[in-house]
């Protein structure tokens, strides 16, 4: 059943190797040939005339950033593919794991857990890289978690405001850090030095669910700053978001589907009353409707502070990440206890009303009911009646998660010379 979330269109161009590999071979052509390299050095000078009039080109935007996640794959030594969002507030969905699924070879859950098909997600769940998990979680290259899911960290509890691109390795290589088996995930926060300029922004967003009839805001603001001295470049970097999200998922499903015989006067029961099986379909034993409301809340606070040294040989990066998420829940369902129900009769089709089914032999429409009919879901000390009768369930669940994350990192990078290069990391995480 859906939900009523809305995100935003996100497309990405490729450049495959066919088409890489077919313009060095006519890049080496026309090298060999040449009159023809003597025509194009003629254009070359003439269109180099045409740009000395022009101070300078900025690509920003949409643009830019397909253009940043195209170079990250193509000069990468490995298989990645990449998100950038050079923008404040401009990674394409509402969550890091919404986001994901727009990377060739990765799929989402859309289920509140792996192992419990029966709930819907406000929001995407689990990441499946090329149909395998395990997928191994970092936070700017370093190994991260959340209390929510092990060892791997819950994209769906980073606020994607505050990143400034997602990386996907689809294959291991040797200076990595183990445990991915599908597949390393790294989420990319901003830093004060990928901004040319100084800047200051803010996105205000508001979201309305049309079947929870309420609204939710979603709000940021971001801003950095960087400044020369007699020491080096100097730069400080921070950000805050708060988002909100409200919703709501109904259900109707039928389930527990057993062989049972289809017998010569259209009744599906166990002796047929004397009747000719004439086929064998499946027969659900039970089914549930129910409507679930989401209450979805993300604080996220970012600081970093860097620092390079005049000679740009020396480069130190300090980097702060807070994730506040909070989810509540509530559902309402009425539901026939399947457990039960083979033990009592088993479920069968009404007695004068017709059975649809499917060209497969599958039931798709009709009215079951139990071998004695229906019960009731009251306990008063005495039998419940009528006994031997289906069990109707009438249940609500309420769900209040609250995950805290806190990340804080170090990085000095010092370039000795041309030969050696020494770099220190340290990382403090708690969840």
């Amino acid at each position: 059943m859906p939900t009523d979330t809305t995100g935003k269109t996100f497309k990405r161009n490729k450049l495959s190797s066919a088409v890489k590999l077919s313009l060095s071979l006519l890049a080496i052509g026309a090298i060999s040939n040449g009159p023809t390299l003597f025509a194009q050095d003629a254009d070359d000078a003439e269109a180099t005339e045409v740009l000395d009039g022009v101070e300078e080109v900025v690509v920003t935007g949409q643009r830019r950033s397909l253009q940043n996640a195209q170079d990250i794959k193509q000069f990468s030594e490995v298989v990645v593919d990449s998100i950038s969002a050079d923008d404040i507030g401009s990674l394409p969905d509402r969550s890091v794991t919404e986001s994901l699924q727009r990377v060739p070879g990765v799929a989402i859950n859309r289920f509140a857990g792996s192992n419990d098909p029966d709930h819907f997600a406000a929001e995407g769940s689990g990441v499946v890289v090329r149909g395998l998990t395990y997928v191994r979680s970092e936070l700017n290259g370093r190994d991260s978690f959340t209390a929510n899911n092990g060892r791997g960290l819950s994209f769906a509890d980073v606020p994607a405001e505050l990143l400034g691109g997602v990386d996907v390795f689809k294959s291991p290589t040797a200076d990595r850090i183990e445990g991915g088996i599908a597949g390393t995930v790294n989420l990319r926060t901003r830093l004060p030095f990928d901004s040319a300029e100084n800047s200051v922004a803010f996105t205000l967003e508001n979201n309305y669910g049309a079947f929870v009839e309420e609204s939710a805001p979603t709000g940021s603001v971001f801003g950095t700053y960087s400044w020369d001295t007699g020491l080096g470049e100097f730069g400080v970097l921070g950000s805050a978001v708060y988002s909100q999200l409200k919703t709501r998922a109904d259900r109707f499903q039928i389930a527990n589907f057993a062989e049972r015989n289809l017998y010569s006067n259209g009744g599906v029961t166990d002796t047929g009353n004397g009747e000719t099986v004439v086929d064998t379909i499946l027969f659900p034993r039970g089914g549930a409707a129910g409507s679930q409301t989401f209450d979805r809340e993300r604080i996220g606070l970012s600081a970093a502070a860097q620092w390079r040294s005049p000679d740009e040989s020396m480069e130190a990066t300090f980097q702060f990440l807070r994730s506040d998420s909070r989810e509540a829940w509530t559902e309402h369902t009425v539901e026939i206890a399947t457990d039960v129900v083979a033990d009592q009769g088993d479920s069968f089709l009404l007695a004068g009303t017709q059975l649809e089914i499917t060209d497969s032999g599958v039931f798709d429409n009709g009215v079951i009911t139990g071998a004695t009919g229906w019960r009731d879901d009251q306990w008063s000390g005495a039998a419940r009646t009528p006994v031997n009768a289906l069990q109707s369930n009438n249940i609500r669940r309420d769900v209040d998660q609250k995950f805290i994350t806190e990340d804080i990192s170090a990085k000095f990078e010092w370039n000795v010379n041309d030969t050696l290069a020494l770099s220190f990391d340290v990382q403090r995480v708690d969840s």
